[in-house]
C-alpha cells in the first residue's frame, strides 16, 4: 500500500511542473479601423501590455503609442498621422510573465483629405 501511494506522488510531483506551465502569449484578432486617426483593436489570450511600433519605414519602427493597461483587449489611438499616407506597424505584446511577443510587420493607409 505505501509503496502505491508513494509512486502515485512521485507521478504528481514530476508531472505537476510540466501540467502547471501555461501555453505562450499569442496575439490574435487585430483590427485596424480606417480613420483620421487609427485605431487598432488586438485581443491576447493572457493578461498583456500592447504596444503598437510604426512608421513610414519598416526597417525603423520609431513611433510607438500603447493603451499601458494589463488586459486581453486593447484599443491603442494612434494620433498625429498624415492624410493619405501608407504607415508600417507591427504590434510587440509584453504578459505578465515578461515574455514579448510581435506580430508580423504590416500596412495601413489613412484617409485622404476631403475639403
Amino acid at each position: 500500500m505505501y509503496s502505491i501511494f508513494r509512486k502515485a506522488l512521485i507521478c504528481i510531483l514530476v508531472l505537476l511542473p510540466l501540467v502547471a506551465k501555461s501555453a505562450p502569449t499569442k496575439i490574435s484578432n487585430i483590427v485596424v479601423k480606417i480613420t483620421t486617426g487609427k485605431v487598432v483593436n488586438v485581443t491576447t489570450n493572457f493578461p498583456s501590455v500592447l504596444r503598437v511600433k510604426y512608421s513610414l519605414n519598416c526597417g525603423n519602427l520609431n513611433k510607438v503609442a500603447s493603451d499601458n493597461i494589463k488586459s486581453v483587449k486593447h484599443e491603442v489611438y494612434i494620433n498625429g498621422l498624415n492624410f493619405g499616407t501608407k504607415y508600417c506597424y507591427q504590434i510587440e505584446v509584453k504578459s505578465l510573465k515578461g515574455e514579448i511577443v510581435n506580430s508580423k510587420k504590416e500596412f495601413f493607409i489613412t484617409q485622404k483629405f476631403v475639403k
